[in-house]
């Protein structure tokens, strides 16, 4: 009850977030994502005071009290006699874009409108809401009389150019027709959508003329948050695609261990680094997915001899396809509905170097005459060879250990020396659209 009491000193509105003027004037207002929000605005039309959520009768209390005080004294006095001279009594019903729903008839008198609006209406001509509503203006000669004093210019929304683009922002109205209204100033006051008959339009200016002055943004601001909430939008769209699609992405950097097997010098592990960028299709009913794409890695060996690290490097390029299925999964919370799968890798690769660098061991360096001296043309640029994993995955993160073997000899035909790569690879995976 005081809750009650107090709510009816100020000039209630409730506004349905999910229509498209409570969009927009969540957009006007910065953003709105809890439910429900309570906005304080003064007579000037600035947000003075916000409160988000449900709160408890006391809490509440306080706030509207605090806010009360804030404000002019006589604010709720001053409502409450002009509500009475309207005959009308405090709207405690749900703004649903149809009208206020006050429960009391609207009279064209009580429209006082003093703010100089131009009412922007947009219509289809062919769309029979269209019709309804010409045929309404022509047989409500006082309707058509009281929209004069808004200017109203009607907009053919089906046209592909003329003056509608001018006002882009309107494209959030849905219902058609549609009603926008921008004072001289060329500030966007409010939005409406499917006023069809008489009382539904008296209702919507009766609205207009109540918060017209209230909440004013310029022109130039409304395109930006437009562009901004579109251009965001696209995004939540395209990440929404991809995670209804087959197809996944996967990025993620790596640490590995690798060594030349074989007779060579080079049998040493030696700690290099990759990343990769993989390209993961799932198959529907099975829990597995085909994958392809590329990385870049540091593969190569080492030895320690006389003090002297001797090593080679392979900075090469890298074409995995892999077949990834899943073994089994767990929960880890079950409040939170996150659980851990492990997923096992195999597959195929092939890798160019375009540079090989090569630290000679010491005894061909003290011993050139040995025959066994190296450099950096005695290596082949090229490899190919299968790969197995297993990776543990909590929700787009993923833990990935690998073993990769490669199949040809990293040394020229003519060579003392054989060797084939053999790496071990740690890395952290992101997965785009998991």
């Amino acid at each position: 009850a005081r809750v009650d009491s107090l709510m009816r000193l100020y000039n209630v509105l409730h506004i349905d977030a999910e229509l498209p003027d409570g969009k927009l004037l969540s957009r006007l207002c910065g953003g709105i994502s809890v439910y429900p929000t309570c906005l304080i605005l003064n007579r000037e039309g600035y947000i003075i005071d916000t409160m988000a959520g449900y709160q408890k009768a006391d809490v509440f209390s306080a706030f509207l009290e605090e806010n009360l005080q804030r404000m002019d004294r006589g604010l709720g006095q001053e409502c409450r006699r002009w509500m009475r001279q309207a005959g009308m009594k405090p709207v405690d019903s749900v703004y649903e874009g149809r009208g206020m729903g006050t429960g009391n008839p609207i009279s064209p008198e009580m429209l006082g409108n003093t703010k100089n609006l131009s009412a922007l209406c947009l219509y289809n001509p062919k769309s029979p809401a269209c019709v309804a509503f010409r045929k309404l203006l022509q047989e409500d000669s006082l309707l058509r009389s009281v929209l004069e004093r808004y200017h109203v210019e009607y907009l053919d929304c089906s046209s592909p150019g003329g003056k509608y683009r001018q006002y882009s922002w309107l494209s959030s109205l849905t219902g058609i027709p549609g009603w926008g209204f921008v004072d001289t100033a060329g500030n966007v006051s409010m939005a409406f959508t499917a006023c069809e008959d008489a009382a539904e339009v008296y209702e919507m200016l009766y609205y207009v003329d109540s918060m017209a002055a209230r909440i004013h943004v310029p022109a130039g601001t409304v395109d930006a948050l437009d562009r901004k909430f579109r251009r965001k939008e696209r995004q939540v769209a395209a990440m929404d695609r991809l995670a209804h699609s087959p197809w996944k992405i996967r990025v993620g950097p790596s640490m590995n261990f690798s060594y030349l097997s074989g007779h060579n010098p080079f049998r040493g592990m030696r700690v290099g680094y990759g990343v990769a960028v993989m390209a993961h299709y799932y198959f529907g009913a099975w829990q597995s997915n085909f994958c392809f794409g590329l990385a870049l890695d540091s593969w190569g060996g080492r030895q320690n001899h006389g003090g002297a690290a001797d090593y080679v490097r392979f900075y090469q390029v890298r074409v995995p396809v892999e077949l990834q299925t899943e073994l089994f999964s767990f929960p880890l919370s079950s409040k939170q509905g996150l659980g851990m799968k492990t997923v096992l890798r195999t597959g195929i690769w092939g890798s160019y170097a375009p540079a090989i660098e090569c630290r000679v061991p010491s005894f061909a360096r003290e011993r050139p005459d040995a025959g066994m001296s190296l450099n950096d043309g005695d290596f082949q640029p090229f490899d190919a060879g299968a790969s197995i994993g297993l990776d543990f995955c909590v929700g787009s993160f993923r833990l990935s250990m690998s073993y990769l073997r490669g199949f040809l000899d990293r040394f020229l035909p003519g060579s003392s020396y054989t060797g084939r790569s053999n790496m071990f690879e740690l890395g952290a995976v992101v997965t785009l659209g998991e």
